[in-house]
C-alpha cells in the first residue's frame, strides 16, 4: 500500500540561497521550491532527513507521537527547529509544503488523512531519499529475514572488488545521508515498512530473500504483508535485475527486466562455505546473484569468504552471552517472528 494520496514528484537540489557566507541549496520538487517541511517522526530515520533538510536551509516541524528524549529537544532547541511531541496534531500541517514520512509511520494515522485532504503532498524517507541520490546504483534487499547479513554481504563483496558500496536503510545507516556524497553503489536492506509507504523507489537490482508472517500488527493481514513485499518488484525497469527465491510463489513472467532464481547460484568451495548453516548458504546464494548486477562475471571462488566472516555473526543474532547458574544464555532479540527463531 503507498500513500494515500497520489503524487509524482521530481526532486532535485538547487542553488538558491547564502547562508553566512556559504551558498545553500534547498529542495525543489514538481518546479516548485520546498521551504516548509514537516517531518512525522523522529527516531534515527527522522533525525536524518532533519539533518539533510537543515544542512539545505529548509524550515522544518518535527512531530513525534511519542515523548522525545532531552538531548533530542536540546538538539532541536539549538538548531531553531519548532517540534511537537507525544502525539500528531493539526499544528504538524498547519503549513508544509511537504510531509515526510518516518518508516515507523503508518500511512493509514489521522493527521495523513486530514493532510490528503488539505492537498499536502507527503513522501517517504526511502522515495525522498531515492530522488535525491540520482548518481548512484542500487541493490535493495527485503524479506522477513536474513536481510542485514545479505546486506553485508553484499557489500563486502563489493568492496573486495575495488567497488565503493556502503550498506545503509533499514540496517542502520538512514539512506538519505548518502544523498549530497553517494558511493557508487548503496546497498539498501528495505523493510515492509519502507515498502508499504512508497510509490517511487527502485532499485537496479531488487532481492526478496523470503516470506513469513511478521508486523501483521502493522500491515493488518498477511495478504498486505505480502503485497508490501512484493512491491520492492513494482517499478522494475527493463534492464533491471530481481533475485527471488523459488519458495515464493511469483511467476518471474510477472517482473520487467531480468530476473533469477538465487538457490541456482554456486557457492564457492572451500570448507569456510561448507561450514555455514542453511540459512546463511542461502542468504551468499543471494548476496552473489545480486552481486552479479554490476559484476556480471564475478566468480564464487575468487570470493574472500572468512574476510566476511563478521556479516555471518551480527550482533543480537544467536549471539553467546555469559552463561547464568550454569545455564547457556543466548542473545537472539533480533528474531522478531517465529520463522528467524527456528533458524
Amino acid at each position: 500500500m503507498s500513500l494515500a494520496w497520489p503524487y509524482r514528484c521530481v526532486i532535485f537540489p538547487m542553488i538558491s540561497s547564502w547562508k553566512n557566507g556559504s551558498r545553500m541549496r534547498s529542495v525543489r520538487i514538481a518546479e516548485r521550491e520546498i521551504d516548509r517541511v514537516t517531518v512525522l517522526g523522529y527516531g534515527r530515520t527522522g533525525r536524518a532527513v532533519v539533518a539533510y533538510l537543515h544542512n539545505h536551509g529548509v524550515k522544518i516541524f518535527v512531530s513525534d507521537s511519542a515523548l522525545l528524549t532531552d538531548a533530542d529537544r536540546e538538539s532541536l532547541k539549538k538548531l531553531g527547529i519548532a517540534f511537537e511531541e507525544g502525539g500528531h496534531t493539526f499544528q504538524a500541517i498547519e503549513d508544509p509544503d511537504l510531509i515526510v514520512l518516518s518508516p515507523g509511520i503508518s500511512p493509514e494515522i489521522p493527521i495523513l488523512r486530514e493532510a490528503q485532504l488539505r492537498s499536502i503532498q507527503g513522501i517517504s524517507e526511502l522515495d525522498l531519499a531515492y530522488l535525491l541520490t540520482r548518481g548512484a546504483s542500487i541493490i535493495a534487499v527485503t524479506g522477513t529475514n536474513g536481510k542485514s547479513t545479505t546486506v553485508k554481504l553484499i557489500e563486502g563483496i563489493l568492496l573486495q572488488r575495488g567497488i565503493q558500496a556502503i550498506a545503509a536503510g533499514n540496517i542502520g545507516l538512514p539512506f538519505i545521508t548518502l544523498a549530497d556524497e553517494p558511493p557508487d553503489v548503496v546497498v539498501l536492506e528495505v523493510s515492509s515498512f519502507q515498502l508499504e509507504q512508497s510509490s517511487i523507489f527502485h532499485a537496479h537490482v531488487s532481492c526478496l530473500l523470503n516470506i513469513a508472517p511478521d508486523h501483521l500488527d502493522r500491515h493488518g493481514s498477511m495478504d498486505n504483508y505480502v503485497a508490501a513485499k512484493l512491491s520492492i518488484f513494482d517499478r522494475q525497469v527493463d534492464d533491471g535485475l530481481a533475485i527471488v527465491s523459488r519458495d515464493i510463489p511469483l511467476s518471474k513472467a510477472s517482473i520487467a527486466g531480468w530476473s533469477v532464481y538465487f538457490e541456482d547460484v554456486r557457492l564457492p568451495k572451500n570448507a569456510f562455505a561448507d561450514s555455514l548453516s542453511p540459512h546463511n548458504r542461502s542468504n551468499l546464494r543471494a548476496a552473489i546473484a545480486c552481486c552479479r548486477g554490476i559484476i556480471p562475471i564475478l566468480k564464487p571462488d575468487a570470493i574472500d569468504l572468512p574476510a566476511l566472516e563478521g556479516a555471518f555473526h551480527l550482533p543480537y543474532r544467536m549471539q553467546g552471552e555469559p552463561s547464568l547458574g550454569g545455564v547457556r544464555v543466548i542473545n537472539d532479540s533480533k528474531s522478531t517472528n517465529a520463522a528467524s527463531a527456528i533458524t
